[in-house]
Formats: structure tokens, C-alpha cells, sequence
């Protein structure tokens, strides 16, 4: 069994931070004891013994150190995940740059700078915050549109909508039709890569 350290996690980091959905997922093939463990995973509830299967089925990933590299990213916290917590925790606030820095107690240029490194701005993740609670209002309920774009902080429904079907490639409503009747498991699988 071999144990990382943390510290050797940075020097793969740098150029990944946005991975595709093929950079986050990893098959193991099954041969038969690797589909049995897998399976004796899923049913038993938190056992100490467990880390011992899973580093055993984790020795079983064809490239172990894009592996490594994608367990590093999903751990790390980087300033862009502090920035989108941030506002998640208070979406309908009219978000500035100004506003932020000084919940952050930072000057706007280290914040610029900070999310420039990351190959990001704030614009960007305020963009994708209010999108994706804009789009999970949309199909989780009958809620108004004007209430919605309350909700995400836009008091311009038109400017809202714009955004939005920009932003989708679909208006609200639009949207609305075609998500709604899917099953959870799809709309689950769409909010969590979009």
C-alpha cells in the first residue's frame, strides 16, 4: 500500500483545475473479484476495514497517478472554491467585487490576482452561482420567474432571462419544459456537470 503526501499533490495541480468528466471518472476492469468487492463496498455501512478494499480497488485504476492528481484537485480547496461558497451562502445579495473584499477583508486587486492564478474571474464564478441556482429554482419548483431572478440577485427579469438563456442556450421556461419530466437521477447527473 502506498500512502501520498500531500505536499508532492501541488506539483500536479497547477494546469488542471477545470477537469472533464472523463478526468473525474475511472474504470477498473472486472474480473470477477474486482465486481465482488465492488459490491461488498456498496452494501456494508462505515467499517474501518473499508480503506483496505477501496485502496485495493484503487491499485486496479489503469493510470494511478491521473488518479492521484484527480483525488489532490477534489481535496484541495483553492481561493475560487472560498469566492463561490461565499456567495453561494448569500446568493440573492447583489454581488460587487467591492462587496466581496470587503466580506473577505481583501483589496478587489489581491482578489482579481488570486482568481487570475486559478485561470478565473469573479464575474465568472458569479455567472455560474447564479446559473446554477437559477436553473435548480427552475426545475424544483413552480416558482415565478420574477421571484427566481429575486432569488439569484437580479432585479432585471429581462437582463435575468437574458443571462439565462445565454447562458443554457434556453430561456426559463424553455428549460423548464424540457428538464422538468426527466427522471431525478438525469437532473441530478445535469446540475452537477453544467
Amino acid at each position: 500500500l502506498c500512502l501520498f503526501e500531500a505536499s508532492n499533490c501541488s506539483e500536479s495541480l497547477s494546469p488542471i483545475r477545470y477537469r472533464t468528466f472523463s478526468d473525474k471518472v475511472f474504470i477498473i476492469t472486472d474480473n470477477g473479484i474486482n465486481g465482488i468487492l465492488f459490491e461488498y463496498l456498496k452494501k456494508r455501512k462505515n467499517n474501518n476495514n473499508d480503506i483496505y478494499e477501496i485502496a485495493c480497488l484503487f491499485s486496479k485504476v489503469n493510470n494511478i497517478e491521473q488518479l492521484y492528481t484527480s483525488l489532490c484537485i477534489s481535496v484541495s480547496r483553492s481561493f475560487s472554491d472560498i469566492v463561490r461558497k461565499t456567495i453561494d451562502n448569500d446568493i440573492s445579495t447583489k454581488w460587487r467585487l467591492k462587496t466581496l473584499s470587503e466580506k473577505l477583508n481583501l483589496s478587489e486587486v489581491t482578489i482579481r490576482k488570486k482568481l487570475e492564478n486559478e485561470n478565473t474571474n469573479f464575474y465568472r464564478i458569479l455567472l455560474d452561482a447564479r446559473m446554477q441556482k437559477a436553473a435548480r429554482l427552475v426545475l424544483d419548483s413552480d416558482t415565478h420567474i420574477n421571484k427566481v431572478s429575486y432569488a439569484v440577485g437580479m432585479s432585471s427579469v429581462s437582463y435575468f432571462i437574458k443571462l439565462f438563456s445565454d447562458y443554457y442556450g434556453l430561456t426559463p421556461k424553455q428549460f423548464h419544459l424540457k428538464y422538468k419530466h426527466r427522471n431525478t437521477g438525469e437532473k441530478a447527473a445535469f446540475m452537477l456537470y453544467n
